[in-house]
């Protein structure tokens, strides 16, 4: 296991078994929820936060977070979590 918030490359997932997914969604008003961000977690590393600034792609190990508004807005974010088939 790694430091929170360490940044990984692609290499690091290779031979990683894959334990749950959880998913952030944006959620505003009338509108279809819209995906924030990404966790894939693996066995041996934990939560990876797949995260996209801008451009690219970042890949950072962080645990997910809770439900949350979005402040001066009447969006809110909401996280789901999806375990793997074994």
């Amino acid at each position: 296991m790694t430091d929170d918030n360490e940044e990984l490359c692609a290499a690091d997932l290779i031979g990683r078994r894959l334990l749950k997914v959880t998913t952030a969604r944006l959620h505003y008003a009338d509108d279809e929820p819209s995906l924030v961000h990404l966790w894939l977690h693996l066995d041996g590393l934990g939560p990876v936060l797949f995260h996209t600034p801008s451009t690219g792609l970042r890949l950072l190990l962080d645990e997910p977070h809770g439900p949350y508004a979005v402040e001066g807005t009447a969006a809110s974010v909401w996280s789901t979590i999806r375990r793997m088939v074994r």
